[in-house]
């Protein structure tokens, strides 16, 4: 180490070296650039004028070298090149310095003052430290123009302290103790406060002090303002909200004068001389909020912000369309969330967080639609698919894979096929399957079946009838289960069974419409049939069951009643209110009787008695006549017996 030596003599007594650092070579001019070493200090360096070979001669006013001026504190120590050129070396600068030289070793423990500043740490051999004054030693840089230092107590590093800063300070100081209503004014964006051992306070300005940080605005809008009694310091924010007025309206003779102003980050004023409208930066302005919706855009009506719903499609588009300037510009955007905006030249853009543009479909998406996309436009399209009366149960395959089906219930799926083998796919992306239409009233007048691989469909209508079937039996016609055929229809079942299935009507009769007719039911197997209500001239007296009480009968007059069954045990039942069976007893007399058996009518005919009545009128008058002839007899008889006796006397 080399301290910079200050001479205090005369200097004709004592020569001052003009160098700080000399050189240490001397080198050559020959081919091949010899070199020598020469302390230029006290030697100069020559060269050989023959053979260009260095030479390093003693001088008293030493050779080459340099000044080491770049220290503040003059501190330098000298070095050299590989070249032999001399270097300054100097201690590095900090803003702040250690204050303590700590050992190492048996004495990592002891740490000694050392300002270090001026002065730098060192160890001896056994590793105690020391503090020399020849050099600076270690420390910190602060960076800014505010700061402080100082050091760790412990080991003396040096720590750099910044005053705080705020966005908004405070503007006074309050004492303490008996002064803590005392209150002096200071601005703390460049002074501090203190209290004095009384507790009375004072600003000081040598660094700053106290506020508050205002960083509650997303637009980073802030006003500082200050409490009138404290000087704390307070932040003032604009009012946010969901989408801003467009235009400001000047005052006065201006009110007709309006200026566009996007208030999301301006806010409307007026000239005061003028009541011109202006637009200043730095703050907000006034709009409307619109986040008790679920979903919203911002519109605007003459400049003022209103909050408009987006619809809601069944469909919606996948790209934004350029426009004016950029007519063949496309902007990939799934409407369903996000919305299309254009500036003023046309360009698009895909906004997210709010709905966009679509189609509406009709019925049930994936089952009376599914969504699709217009390839030139990228307008959603609805692909409808109108319901069928009766649908398949699988898929088929095509090509190589046409004999593979796969199960599909088709009213809710629908078919496709993987375009590179042909197998078929159910798919649930898309909407139902395609059908078949049937004529009627679904549950009455058809029902549905397929082909036996289940992919066709078909229509199997089951007409009307006047009178229906009231049972269905079993395949050896042993066991029957209650089935109104007017509403439904008879299957059976895998093990033989009979079922009664309610999707459509079953088997009947029908009967002649032109004459008054009702349903009856007769036999061991329930068999309908038609019964007329003809005006007959007698009239049956029984009824029959059928079924399982085929052989069961009641009394019924059928002149005014009509014969029924229980369709469900099969008993006979007697029915007011109209004319049952019977028979036509055809011309002639006759009377009404019934088979005591069966209660068949039957009609009796009276026998013809005219020629009796004549024969028998005949007889009475040849008798009375006989009669009269003998009473004329016997009168005269007596007469003449009265006349002799006369006679006599």
């Amino acid at each position: 180490m080399m301290l910079k030596l200050v001479y205090i003599l005369p200097l004709i007594l004592v020569p001052i070296l003009a160098l700080d650092c000399f050189n240490t070579q001397c080198i050559g001019t020959d081919e091949d650039k010899t070199y020598i070493f020469c302390d230029q200090s006290n030697h100069n360096c020559s060269v050989n004028a023959t053979s260009g070979l260095p030479i390093c001669t003693e001088s008293v006013d030493g050779g080459v070298g340099i000044n080491c001026t770049g220290d503040p504190d003059d501190f330098y120590d000298c070095s050299n090149t590989t070249a032999g050129d001399a270097l300054c070396k100097y201690p590095p600068i900090y803003n702040c310095y250690n204050s303590k030289c700590s050992g190492t070793g048996d004495f990592s423990d002891v740490s000694i003052d050392c300002d270090q500043s001026l002065d730098s740490c060192a160890l001896n051999g056994t590793g105690y430290p020391s503090c020399e004054m020849d050099w600076r030693g270690d420390g910190v840089n602060c960076t800014g123009d505010e700061f402080r230092c100082s050091s760790d107590d412990t080991t003396g590093n040096a720590v750099c302290s910044y005053p705080p800063t705020f966005d908004c300070y405070n503007s006074k100081c309050i004492g303490t103790g008996d002064f803590a209503d005392v209150f002096v004014d200071c601005d703390q964006s460049n002074g501090s406060c203190a209290v004095n051992g009384t507790g009375y306070p004072s600003c000081e300005i040598d660094w700053r002090g106290d506020g508050v940080n205002c960083t509650g605005d997303l637009d980073d809008f802030y006003k500082c303002s200050l409490d009138e009694t404290t000087g704390d310091a307070v932040c003032s924010y604009p009012a946010t909200f969901d989408c801003y007025n467009t235009q400001c309206t000047g005052s006065g003779a201006s009110a007709n004068i309006t200026i566009s102003c996007d208030q999301a980050d301006h806010v409307c004023g007026t000239n005061e001389t003028t009541g011109e409208p202006t637009c200043d930066g730095e703050w907000r302005g006034t709009g409307v909020n619109c986040s008790h919706l679920d979903q919203y855009y911002c519109d605007y009506l003459n400049g003022s912000a209103v909050c408009e719903v987006p619809a809601n499609y069944s469909c919606y588009d996948t790209a934004c369309n350029g426009q004016l300037d950029y007519p063949d510009m496309v902007v990939e955007c799934d409407q369903s969330v996000n919305r299309c905006e254009w500036n003023n030249t046309g360009y698009p853009t895909c906004k997210e967080g709010v709905r966009g543009h679509g189609s509406n479909c009709y019925g049930t998406e994936h089952l009376d639609y599914y969504c699709g996309v217009n390839d030139t436009t990228h307008f959603a399209v609805c692909n409808q698919v109108a319901p069928s009366s009766c649908y398949g149960n699988r898929c088929q395959g095509k090509g190589s894979s046409i004999n593979t089906t796969v199960p599909c219930d088709l009213t809710t799926k629908s078919c496709r096929v993987n375009g590179i083998t042909g197998e078929p796919i159910c798919s649930e992306e898309f909407a139902r399957g395609v059908g078949v239409n049937c004529t009627g009233t679904t549950g009455l007048d058809y029902y549905c079946s397929m082909t036996d691989n289940g992919v066709t469909p078909l229509c199997v209508q089951t007409p009307a009838h006047s009178c229906y079937e009231q049972r269905c039996w079993s395949a050896n016609k042993t066991i029957s289960v209650p089935c109104d055929g007017s509403s439904g229809r008879c299957e059976m079942g895998d093990d033989g069974a009979p079922l009664c299935i309610n999707t459509s009507r079953g088997q009947g009769i029908d009967c002649n419409f032109h004459k008054a007719w009702y349903c009856g039911y007769t036999g061991q197997y329930f068999q309908p049939s038609c019964l007329y209500t003809d005006e007959f001239d007698c009239f049956n007296t029984m009824c029959y069951g059928a079924g399982d009480q085929v052989n069961t009968t009641i009394t019924c007059d059928q002149s005014a009643n009509r014969c029924g069954v229980n369709k469900l045990t099969g008993e006979p039942t007697c029915e007011k209110g109209n004319t049952g069976s019977g028979i036509m007893c055809g011309e002639g007399k006759w009377r009404c009787e019934s088979d005591k058996g069966t209660g068949l009518a039957v009609c009796v005919p009276h026998k013809n008695l005219i020629g009796l009545w004549v024969a028998v009128v005949l007889v009475l008058v040849i008798v009375a006549a006989i009669a009269a002839v003998l009473w004329l007899r016997r009168k005269r008889q007596n007469d003449d017996r009265v006349s002799l006796i006369s006679r006599e006397i």
